[in-house]
Order: structure tokens, then sequence, then C-alpha cells
């Protein structure tokens, strides 16, 4: 009869089964031995020569510029639990295996979250030592106080997921934290003292942040959450293949923006009903106005800490990355059922395209032309 501890590995050996079948399917032998390959040939090359001679680069950007890469690298991520569907039934006999289940789920996200840590803290380990002179013990309790930081964030994102929050309710809880992990992690890396304390600290609050969510009873939210985090890169690449995954969509009563659905364009015309309704259903979608967000602040931040000469080519690239996200919402938008019962004329999606492109556009054009005059004068 198959033990908790037999049926977590098989959950688990099934899971890695799954995820390499997957990216084989979108990375075969010519994709790895021309594209991958040589990417990490170069990387390995750039990173090696980091430890052996300082880039002038390196030294004109800020101490602090490393703190916010950090804060992104912490709000990624997510906790797997390994519930199924067929749990509920399963379980009748046992219902001490649930907990049990979650329990060696979080300590198996937990042991991977730690990996990833350690891995990425290394990459920055170059910079980090040439900015703040870490000892071999400093550098070693940073990796445990990152662990630390990002096992808190991912916590406090369940808990946030689990009640529901929307975005506009999640960013004012993440700009507090991203506003006090900053001061901490500045705290900590120029002084041996406050990073002892704050990962003292953040010990003392992990276990009944673990004990709270692996004894929460939410089987149909834990299964459900589980089923998205498994097939996050299937989804992923059939995005990039452009193949439309079938997701739940949230429908607001009360819009925020277009509250009253008027009329963007005067003239009444297929190309206009087409780029007027992708742009009000852009707009009223919180999570990709957040996503745009994340774009347009990180091109700013990558503008202000990069050498001058290279903030015009910043711009650049953040306001394409920009219209690449709008691109990919327009080809979601296209695949969408609702707009697939109206047989558009391709000439008339090629001008919905074109003006849509332009309104969409416009609220980074502008924001990074004020930047790059600022610059300028």
């Amino acid at each position: 009869m198959m033990t908790c501890n037999q049926l977590f590995i098989d959950r688990v050996k099934r899971e890695w089964r799954y995820q390499i079948s997957v990216w084989r399917t979108a990375v075969d032998w010519t994709v790895a031995l021309y594209v991958v390959l040589p990417i990490v040939t170069v990387f390995l090359y750039f990173y090696i020569s980091l430890w052996q001679t300082i880039p002038a680069w390196m030294g004109i950007l800020p101490a602090d510029a490393v703190i916010p890469v950090l804060l992104l690298f912490f709000v990624s991520g997510n906790l797997r639990l390994f519930i199924q569907e067929g749990d509920l039934l399963v379980f009748l006999s046992r219902p001490e295996w649930f907990s049990a289940i979650r329990k060696r789920g979080l300590l198996y996200s937990m042991g991977v979250h730690f990996l990833g840590t350690l891995l990425f803290v290394i990459l920055l380990m170059p910079f980090l030592l040439y900015h703040f002179e870490l000892g071999p013990i400093h550098a070693a309790a940073f990796i445990i106080f990152a662990s630390m930081s990002k096992f808190l964030f991912l916590f406090v994102g369940e808990w946030l997921e689990i009640r529901r929050y929307s975005l506009w309710k999640k960013g004012p809880v993440y700009a507090v934290m991203f506003a006090v992990f900053f001061a901490v992690i500045h705290l900590s890396l120029n002084a041996f003292v406050w990073m002892t304390m704050f990962t003292l600290a953040g010990g003392m609050a992990l276990p009944g942040m673990f004990q709270w969510r692996s004894h929460l009873h939410a089987f149909s939210y834990d299964q459900q959450l589980e089923r998205r985090h498994r097939t996050k890169y299937s989804s992923l690449i059939l995005g990039v293949a452009g193949m439309k995954t079938s997701s739940a969509e949230t429908i607001r009563k009360s819009p925020l923006i277009f509250p009253k659905s008027g009329r963007l364009f005067r003239n009444r015309n297929p190309y206009n009903g087409l780029a007027e309704a992708f742009i009000k259903s852009q707009v009223r979608n919180g999570k990709k106005l957040f996503y745009l967000a994340q774009i347009l602040g990180i091109t700013l931040y990558a503008a202000i800490v990069v050498p001058p000469g290279l903030t015009g080519l910043m711009l650049v690239a953040g306001l394409g990355m920009w219209i690449y996200m709008i691109h990919t919402y327009w080809r979601s938008f296209l695949q969408s059922s609702t707009i697939r019962l109206f047989p558009f004329l391709p000439s008339d999606r090629k001008r919905a395209w074109n003006r849509a492109i332009m309104i969409a556009t416009l609220p980074a054009a502008v924001t990074l032309a004020l930047v790059w005059a600022g610059f300028i004068l």
C-alpha cells in the first residue's frame, strides 16, 4: 500500500517528466545546438570575465541599483502544494494526508526556491563584492537573508491570492513591502548586524506562515492553483506560438475606465468598431495594465541608472517592448470567441490595428519623450 511519502515522491517525478516533455516540444536538438548553446556559452564567458576584470560600466552604476532587481526576483515564483482534483475522494479515509501533502509541497517549493536564490545571488555576486565589499561570511549570510525574504514574499503572495485581492488591492501591499524591503536590503548589505537581525526576525515569522498555509482548508482553491502553476509553461509556449488557451476572465459590472462605454471615434465603421473594442477591453483589464506599468517602470529605472550615452537606447528598447506587448494582446483579442463571431475583413483588421496601436502607444511614447527631454535639458 502506498504511503504519503511515496505518493508525494511519485507526484514530483510525474511533474518533472511533464515539464521536461513540455520544454522538449519547444527546444529540440536544432534549437538547443544553434540557439541555446551559443547563448549559454557567451553568457558564461561574460560572467567569468566579470570575476577577472571589473568593467567600467559597473563603477558607473549606483550601488543600490541591484536592490530593485532583487525585489523583482523576490516577488516572482509560487508555492506548489501538489493537490490534485481526485484527492477529495482518495483522501476520504485519510483526511490527515491533505495537510501532509501540503507540508511536503511547501518544503519542496522552499527547497527549489532556495536553490534558485542561491544561483541568482551568485550571478549578482561580482556586483555585490565590488560595491559593498562583502566578506565570505557576509556573502553567505546574504544568501540566507535573500532566501528568507523570498519565502516571505511567496507566503504574502499566497495570502493575497487566497483572499482574491485584485491587482489594484495587491498593488498598495506590494508597494509597502517594496519600500520596507528596499531599506532592509540596503541596511543588510552595508552592515552585517542589521542582516543578522532581519534574518532572525524573518525566521521567527516563517514557521507561523508555514503552519497557516499547510493547515488551511481550501481544497477547491488549492487544486485550481496547482493546475494553473503546472500548466504555466505550456500556456506560455502556446501563447508565443499564437494559440490562445482558455482562461476565465473577470467581468466588471462597472468598469473603472469608460464606464458608460462612450464612443471613441465619430465615424462608425467596422475597423473603428474593432479598434474601439480592443482599446476598451485592454484598459478594463487590470492584469494587462499592470504588466504595461511594469514595463514602463523598468524602462524608466534602466534609463536612470545606465550611463548617459545609453539612456536613449534604453527608452527606445522600452517603447519597443511596450509595442510588442500591445501586439501580443491584439493577437489574443482577435482569437477571443466574441470577436471570432464577426467576419471582419483582413483590410478592416489591418486598419483597426493601425488605429489601436497609435492610441495604445501614446501614453508610453509621451512619458518616455518627456523623460528624454528632461535628460537633454
